[in-house]
């Protein structure tokens, strides 16, 4: 599990193209929108420092010299002429210290709950709750915790790293991912689908009682409330946040870190590009509020 465990920048930093100009302790390595306590960010631009003072959390920041003056004097300040790749170097070297970020444990499946024998659970790091189903062909990867009464169904992946691309690196690669999946009691993945694990530490989460349809894909350190209801096909991407209660219909897409509040619909094929109000019903591409939409198609047919 996660620790919250922290470590002195300093005493990551050794061996490292960066200068640190005031120490802090941090628990992970992360972007500025992420939801992450004792986090260090990183950050090229005057614009990335307006956006990481309205963000909790943030322990310290990694910047080029030429706008670490910007950085509060409340926060630790590290300095590099390649910030975003040392950032990556910093999250590498975080993750891989044994028991600090991740405390490891044997796997744990409740004797009352029923694994399809071809599902592929790693020997460390799973949990598996009582009265809980596994499907055939399931995979499911470390560092995922898995509530009582759900089903799996076949095909399904737990757990996979995120396609989140790893900033000024050569060749291009992705970010080694070190979070984890957490799904809540009475959850329902039905066959096909694809959980990806958070990307930088903590957990993408799926509330209890949510149903989730075939092929559908919830990306890294999405956050996925209550009594959800998410049809087939549908794509919900990175950092987003689903509040109780939501409806998907078939098709629909959300873009990366929107919020999506309570009770609200988003109905088929839907390209959600902006937030959605509690209890707020959007269509279309790019949605907008349904009635707005359905004002524009009755125009169309009027010609």
């Amino acid at each position: 599990m996660f620790s919250g465990a922290t470590i002195k920048l300093s005493e990551l930093a050794v061996g490292l193209p960066m200068d640190v100009v005031r120490d802090c302790d941090i628990a992970y390595v992360a972007k500025i929108p992420s939801r992450l306590d004792a986090r260090l960010v990183f950050a090229t631009k005057a614009a990335h420092v307006d956006e990481m003072l309205g963000c909790p959390g943030i322990a310290g920041a990694l910047v080029p010299a030429v706008i670490a003056e910007l950085i509060p004097a409340g926060l630790g300040l590290a300095v590099s002429a390649r910030p975003l790749a040392v950032a990556m170097d910093l999250h590498d070297k975080l993750a891989g210290l044994t028991d600090l970020q991740w405390r490891s444990f044997a796997t744990e499946i409740h004797p009352s709950a029923d694994v399809h024998p071809t599902a592929i659970i790693t020997a460390r790091d799973i949990r598996i709750g009582a009265g809980t189903r596994i499907g055939p062909n399931v995979c499911i990867e470390p560092r995922t915790l898995v509530g009582e009464n759900c089903t799996i169904g076949a095909h399904c992946v737990i757990g996979a790293g995120g396609f989140d691309a790893r900033p000024a690196t050569q060749p291009r690669r992705l970010i080694s991912a070190s979070g984890g999946v957490r799904i809540a009691d009475n959850v329902t993945v039905a066959a096909g689908t694809t959980i990806d694990r958070a990307s930088f530490g903590g957990f993408t989460d799926i509330g209890a009682e949510t149903l989730i349809d075939k092929q559908v894909y919830i990306a890294h350190d999405c956050v996925i409330g209550t009594g959800v209801t998410i049809t087939s096909g549908t794509r919900i991407m990175g950092r987003a946040t689903v509040a109780d209660g939501c409806y998907f219909g078939p098709g629909a897409v959300v873009a990366n870190g929107l919020s999506i509040g309570a009770a609200a619909y988003v109905t088929m094929g839907a390209i959600v590009t902006r937030d959605v109000a509690a209890g707020e019903k959007v269509s279309g591409n790019f949605a907008v509020p349904h009635a707005r939409w359905l004002d524009f198609i009755k125009s169309l047919v009027r010609g």
